[in-house]
């Protein structure tokens, strides 16, 4: 909760910014970048659109939502790191995952109906959506590029005519077989994760078999037939990633190689080991953020320390990023499902309505930025009487940036943000 001010004059205020050190890293406010994102966010990818051209990269997030703030934006947005944009028309589907192949945005997901002219994947050619073949009949819950390959993973059993089974490679023209895919023998079996390591595709879910040989929820393509990481991993893969060379396998499992892992392991390219000591709840994400692996999902600890929900590895130990994730609908409802290191910050994506204790609807931002730096000066004093200005100039202007208490209700700028970016101001960024 934010503390209430004694009246005092700017110069008070000034005098006791300018004293402040420089900022922690910290889950900032949402009112800038995630005010309020009206659905869930399933994926998160740094995109540049003209590659080595003079555009700034974006971060595509893509989910269940249709308004970001006040702007009416369907499934898929692109973030500058100052506003929100669209993507051409809405997708005629829900994006679960995000790659980028040959330079083009690649975006797949979860239907929304029958099958149709898109359907459940689509290439963005820089001016629309285009249809990928036929695309898929089912989920499409994880997309790859290896070498010049482009791979799909999920629930999916046919591209058009052509049976799949849950995994999937682009010709450049239609969908093909990947060594006959995976099975579960009488169960339901997908492809939830997809990962590049040595140059190999890797493939997690839940299935026993790969190319018709036992595998245990995770197998090896090396681009002739699939083989077996070691004894695998027990009962499903949800996340997969690269760290300090080794190959993570992330999810809801117990064991890897037979041996207790929790939910989260390493595999050497020889033999598994756990991580840490791992999660007490399922890992549905991974990135890396500098030198460390991110991991993020439902778990409230991980290697024994309080870690609501994101927790970092540094080689040698987990910490939790400040108080975590919750949600205003249960204490146990939020989740994170997406992560992405953009411009220097670890930014996640799920279901949640605050993050370190600030409003953030959906998405937030662990960064050393300081909101009350409002124009963004680096030298000292940092805070000055030029924050104000700009502040004040985005409060007139209307502008969400100026939504510092995060309200969600309407009006969302107030007196209220006023006081909030004075309380901002007097602590300094520290």
């Amino acid at each position: 909760m934010l503390k209430r001010l004694l009246p005092c004059s700017v110069a008070t205020l000034l005098a006791a910014a300018s004293a402040s050190g420089q900022c922690a890293p910290r889950w900032q406010p949402g009112a800038a970048f995630a005010s309020h994102i009206n659905g869930n966010v399933a994926a998160l990818l740094p995109w540049d659109p003209d590659g080595a051209g003079p555009q700034p990269s974006v971060l595509v997030v893509a989910g269940s939502f249709t308004m970001i703030g006040t702007t009416s934006i369907h499934r898929l947005a692109l973030w500058n790191g100052s506003s929100w944009s669209p993507l051409g028309t809405p997708l005629p589907f829900t994006p679960a995952c995000l790659a980028v192949f040959q330079g083009d945005l690649i975006a797949a997901g979860h239907l929304n109906g029958p099958p149709g002219a898109i359907s459940a994947i689509a290439r963005w050619d820089g001016s629309a959506w285009q249809p990928m073949g036929a695309g898929f009949n089912d989920s499409v819950l994880a997309l790859q590029v290896v070498g010049n390959q482009l791979f799909a993973g999920g629930f999916f059993s046919a591209s058009g005519a052509l049976p799949l089974s849950r995994v999937a490679v682009w010709d450049g023209g239609k969908w093909a077989n990947v060594g006959g895919g995976v099975t579960a023998g009488q169960a339901f079996p997908s492809v939830n994760a997809l990962a590049n390591y040595n140059g190999h595709l890797i493939a997690g879910g839940f299935f026993s078999a790969a190319g018709g040989a036992p595998a245990s929820h995770i197998a090896r393509w090396d681009g002739q037939q699939w083989h077996a990481l070691g004894a695998g991993v027990a009962p499903s893969v949800m996340a997969l990633g690269t760290f300090a060379g080794d190959l993570i396998a992330a999810g809801s499992f117990d064991t890897a190689g037979g041996a207790p892992a929790s939910r989260i392991a390493r595999w050497d390219g020889l033999a598994w080991s756990p991580i840490g000591g791992g999660m007490n709840q399922s890992v549905a994400a991974l990135t890396i953020a500098g030198d460390r692996l991110v991991a993020a999902g439902f778990f409230n600890t991980a290697g024994g320390i309080a870690a609501r929900r994101v927790a970092t590895w540094d080689g040698v130990a987990w910490s939790g990023l400040g108080s975590g994730m919750l949600s205003s609908f249960g204490p146990e409802a939020a989740n994170v499902k997406a992560l992405a290191s953009f411009h220097g910050e670890i930014i996640a994506g799920g279901f949640f309505t605050s993050a370190g204790g600030e409003p953030s609807m959906n998405a937030a931002r662990w960064s050393c930025d300081c909101y009350a730096n409002c124009d963004g000066s680096s030298t000292a004093p940092t805070l000055n009487i030029n924050d104000f200005v700009c502040f004040l100039g985005l409060f007139a202007a209307g502008d969400l940036a100026a939504n510092c208490d995060g309200s969600f209700t309407t009006p969302m700028l107030t007196v209220n943000d006023f006081t909030c970016f004075l309380n901002k101001f007097a602590a300094g960024c520290e």
